[in-house]
């Protein structure tokens, strides 16, 4: 079996052929993104998180002003990655 691997400049993601079946001629791939995509999702999770537990706090003006700055954070960080790395 011959391992390849393809950069893909707009996505920025590389892949690897695992496998092989010449019987079928099935092709097998690793898909490796960007840190940035997967930080991407990190940002998200934490978003919802944040939203989560702000609800159990209504009251605290920080925390819900806090949440506004995350919330614009999350929104410039993911369109900048979104544009520059792909989804």
């Amino acid at each position: 079996m011959r391992k390849q691997v393809k950069i893909q400049e707009k996505s920025k993601f590389t892949t690897r052929q695992t496998d092989f079946d010449p019987e079928t001629g099935q092709i097998s791939w690793d898909v490796e993104y960007t840190p940035l995509v997967d930080l991407r999702n990190e940002v998200e999770e934490l978003f919802e998180a944040y939203k989560k537990t702000i609800q159990k706090y209504p009251d605290d003006e920080k925390l819900n002003k806090l949440f506004d700055v995350y919330s614009s954070f999350k929104r410039a960080f993911k369109t900048h990655v979104n544009k520059r790395y792909g989804r």
